[in-house]
């Protein structure tokens, strides 16, 4: 499904988005949770990409419908954001 998203001329960004969907997989499964926060710049470092390049891909992942987030935020400051990992049923 991810694949699909992307031309193929854009490469770069397609591994950008397998590395951060990864990432978001394995926090999930450290955390034994499909919902968990997590600071953008944490997903980047475990992806191996920039915080902006998580950014983009989340934006990505959420078109396909594969994460669902939730700003947070307390008397005023943003806190980490919020992540649901999305379970799709694939047909063959």
């Amino acid at each position: 499904m991810i694949d699909d998203a992307f031309a193929e001329d854009q490469l770069g960004a397609l591994a950008s988005a397998r590395s951060v969907y990864l990432a978001l997989t394995q926090i999930a499964s450290d955390r034994q949770n499909d919902t968990f926060t997590v600071a953008t710049f944490a997903i980047a470092q475990r992806a191996g990409v920039s915080p902006k390049t998580v950014r983009r891909m989340i934006e990505t992942l959420k078109k396909l419908g594969l994460v669902k987030t939730r700003a947070r935020s307390a008397d005023g400051l943003k806190l980490a954001t919020e992540y649901t990992l999305i379970r799709r049923r694939y047909q063959r």
